[in-house]
């Protein structure tokens, strides 16, 4: 029997200097069929019954992704994938607070069975 295609996963904690976090993320392995794929997950740091060191806040993070992958892109042996990031950090302990936000597009060629080469480019800022 084949597997699903989708998978989710839920994650949380408790850290003592960070405080509470969740973590979430959902994968479709044949999304709109095709054997194209989408996943999307996100977390939070939240800071939320943080017990820091004394004289120090609690920093927050929040995260949020999405990839979205084409197989037989093109011709056969080269497939495409895109994933879209972005996330704000804030840590008041450091006078920190930043927004960052990125792309990275690939591409994969199949050379020969488990012999691929690939090229990919990041840009976030």
């Amino acid at each position: 029997r084949e597997s699903s295609a989708r998978h989710v996963e839920l994650q949380t904690g408790y850290s003592r200097e960070a405080g509470a976090s969740v973590a979430a993320s959902w994968r479709h392995s044949n999304f709109a069929g095709g054997a194209r794929s989408l996943s999307l997950s996100g977390s939070v740091l939240s800071g939320l019954f943080a017990a820091p060191p004394s004289g120090q806040l609690a920093r927050k993070e929040y995260t949020l992704s999405t990839s979205f992958g084409q197989p037989y892109f093109l011709i056969r042996d080269l497939s495409a994938q895109l994933a879209l990031t972005g996330s704000v950090y804030d840590d008041p302990n450091l006078n920190t607070r930043y927004r960052q936000a990125g792309i990275t597009p690939s591409l994969l060629y199949e050379i020969l069975p488990f012999r691929a080469a690939s090229i990919q480019y990041g840009f976030s800022q």
